[in-house]
């Protein structure tokens, strides 16, 4: 993890009058009652404003961070990856954990706009997200339809369909398993798989435990920053108590990566072969096998990228769902070459 120093600060002339200011870097709002801050920015609450002339953010807006009895809070200065964010959250707020509380929950703002809003409304609606899951490349619609045919594969007790279905994205891209929605639903899909041979395992005696045990102790060392894992980490955006809409102004801030276009399609190729696979199954046990509506959605998003890709990416593509299936794209899906 990058190392930030805990105490630093940074001085400049006041954007509005010029006089030389000084800031820590993080402001730290330890002291400053959370009823002034609540208020901001129409009442003056150092150090957000200039004591000359009272411009509110004299240096431009700086991180600050907060801490009460129940949580602690990390405010953003501007966009960063979530990397950047939970490594500021190592340095600057675990540790002083002991102020924080036994529940361990770090809130992220995107400004002190949104901040003071929670706590002039603390009751307020909030759009919420799991921090430590936006490490990755902006993987959320795939892993939530990967969840979702695993999940099917797991009701209709094809237990090992499920595990086999989440561990072989995982094998071709690892970086699922740092996402903890993905991983989840794989640990559960091995245990509910038990230790018996996985049906399409090049080793008899290979079972879905053996491979989950193995790609956790392959993977593990390399998830990020596991010094944070005792605590839950919410990126929160606050909705207006009137409109049930985001504030006005707000915006994501926080940076997220969209995957390579050969590596997401080959992902939909995944997706797809997935829902064939359930379906298979399902028809051999005499039961419903209709395509679900998540999978029907990334059909149709591919198919209408593939008129767009050149020969080269088509073969690529084609070759690598040959190697899921056993059959071509013109054969499953009548694509022109």
């Amino acid at each position: 993890m990058e190392i930030y120093p805990t105490e630093m600060r940074m001085a400049g002339p006041c954007t509005g009058c010029g006089v030389q200011v000084t800031s820590p870097l993080p402001i730290d709002l330890e002291l400053t009652d959370a009823s002034d801050i609540a208020k901001w920015p129409e009442v003056y609450v150092p150090p957000f404003a200039c004591e000359a002339c009272s411009t509110i953010w004299p240096l431009g807006e700086l991180p600050c961070v907060y801490r009460n009895d129940q949580w602690a809070a990390l405010i953003l200065d501007g966009p960063l990856s979530a990397i950047e964010i939970l490594t500021r959250i190592g340095n600057w707020i675990i540790p002083t954990e002991v102020r924080i509380g036994a529940a361990r929950i770090v809130r992220v703002f995107d400004s002190m706009m949104e901040f003071s809003y929670v706590l002039r409304h603390p009751e307020c609606s909030l759009f919420r997200e799991d921090l430590k899951g936006r490490v990755t490349h902006h993987w959320d619609e795939e892993v939530t339809t990967l969840v979702d045919i695993a999940d099917a594969a797991l009701e209709n007790e094809i237990e090992w369909l499920s595990y086999v279905i989440l561990a072989g994205v995982v094998q071709d891209y690892p970086e699922f398993f740092f996402i903890p929605e993905m991983r989840n639903a794989l640990e559960i899909a091995a245990l509910a798989s038990g230790t018996d041979p996985l049906p399409i395992s090049m080793e008899t005696s290979r079972s879905a435990i053996d491979e989950y045990q193995e790609m956790v102790a392959a993977l593990e060392p390399h998830r990020p920053l596991p010094e944070l894992d005792a605590y839950s980490i919410w990126y929160d955006a606050p909705l207006d108590q009137k409109t049930g809409q985001p504030l006005e102004g707000s915006g994501g801030r926080v940076i997220r990566r969209s995957p390579a276009a050969l590596d997401l399609y080959k992902v939909w190729l995944r997706i797809l072969a997935a829902g064939a696979f359930l379906r298979h199954e399902l028809s051999r046990k005499g039961q419903p096998a209709t395509m679900r509506l998540k999978e029907s959605l990334v059909e149709q998003k591919f198919l209408a990228v593939w008129p767009g890709l050149v020969a080269y990416e088509r073969a690529e593509v084609d070759a690598y769902f040959r190697e899921l299936t056993g059959t071509s794209l013109r054969q499953s899906h009548g694509l022109d070459f």
